[in-house]
């Protein structure tokens, strides 16, 4: 019941602080679908264009071998162990020193996927044993939570997915599979590798799919994880302003550029800035604040402009044209007024209205 109750204070947004410190601790959303998608396409690159020269070495390799050693072809029956082992062992040598750059390749397309999705984090502390993960009560905790069992649902689905996509595979190809039972070795070679380049495409494919999903789920999911209470995002404001210096005067404060820190004085507004608009804070006889924001794309509302002209009228009757959703609140609107200028995002201090602004059910 703690927990129910603790999740239902988190209504508020992380601040762009908090996700910093969440990111420098390792805490990133990831999707280890899309890494598992971006290896098998890299699989089927690297099999179209390393394959070819690592078969035909290994031809060549087993033609000198067999050349100096015909007992393994004309006395097959009467070939000892140590030729086998030979035969066994430098092809296998042969075989790795081919795939290497298979390897290496795929090996670099995991860990530029990983760090493209979160960035480089180096986090020794992290390498440490947890002795924790393996108590009943930590195993106990993960399988009861109803959230880790969305995940099984969605790897099932996802691994029954990937199934019959490669039965489907296989049974559009079945035509090219039996002939390869008529074929001779080279014939053979060529179209398995085919079969196996198109297999692994098609699956590749649909996995990008899924995994494209799966990647807003986890944004999704990390997003919620990071909601704040009102009272730590007090206390956040409370860090932030004890930060002063050493004379008790606070830190000097962002600078912005001189074209857009003048305050409006007319109530025109640009189809570019209508555009941007994604809703409006009034005051019937006093400002009028036009912000955007989306939540998918951004971490806070931004500023767009801010309008002294002490009659929003014109203003209000316009946004039914574009559309934009329009929320009277003569408090707030002067607080923007004063402590925001155009082209700026929203400070710390308005956060908290702000979101409680966006979540009424009642805009006007």
């Amino acid at each position: 019941m703690s927990e129910l109750s603790d999740h239902d204070t988190r209504t508020i947004p992380a601040t762009p602080l908090k996700r910093q410190q969440a990111r420098q601790q390792g805490n990133c959303p990831k999707s280890r679908s899309l890494v598992a998608a971006v290896i098998l396409l890299s699989v089927a690159m690297l099999l179209v264009s390393n394959s070819p020269p690592a078969v035909n070495a290994i031809k060549i390799h087993w033609a000198e071998l067999l050349q100096f050693r015909p007992e393994l072809v004309n006395h097959p029956d009467q070939t000892d162990s140590a030729a086998l082992t030979e035969l066994v062992s430098t092809t296998g040598f042969r075989i790795l020193r081919q795939t290497a750059p298979l390897t290496i390749g795929l090996m670099s397309v995991a860990i530029l996927a990983s760090v493209l999705q979160t960035g480089f984090i180096w986090l020794p502390s992290k390498m440490k044993l947890d002795t924790t993960r393996m108590s009943p009560q930590h195993w106990w905790r993960q399988v009861s939570r109803g959230s880790r069992w969305v995940e099984y649902l969605g790897s099932a689905c996802r691994a029954a997915t990937i199934f019959a996509v490669v039965m489907l595979a296989l049974w559009i190809q079945r035509e090219e599979l039996a002939q390869l039972s008529f074929s001779n070795a080279s014939g053979v070679e060529q179209g398995g590798l085919q079969v196996l380049t198109s297999s692994v495409l098609q699956v590749a494919s649909v996995l990008f799919a899924i995994a494209s999903v799966d990647f807003f789920w986890q944004r999704w999911k990390w997003n919620q994880s990071l909601r704040m209470t009102p009272e730590e995002l007090k206390e956040e404001h409370r860090e932030q302003q004890g930060s002063r210096g050493a004379d008790g005067q606070r830190l000097p404060r962002q600078v912005f550029p001189a074209e857009n820190t003048h305050l409006a004085t007319t109530t025109t507004l640009t189809d570019r800035e209508w555009r941007e608009i994604d809703f409006i804070i009034y005051n019937p006889s006093g400002a009028t604040v036009a912000l955007q924001y989306n939540p998918v794309k951004m971490d806070l509302p931004r500023v767009i402009k801010v309008i002294n002209s002490g009659n929003s009228t014109d203003i209000i009757q316009q946004t039914r044209h574009h559309n934009i959703t329009v929320y009277h609140d003569s408090q707030l609107a002067a607080q923007l007024a004063q402590l925001t200028v155009n082209k700026q995002l929203l400070p710390v201090e308005l956060y908290e209205p702000i979101a409680k602004l966006l979540q009424s059910p009642n805009p006007t």
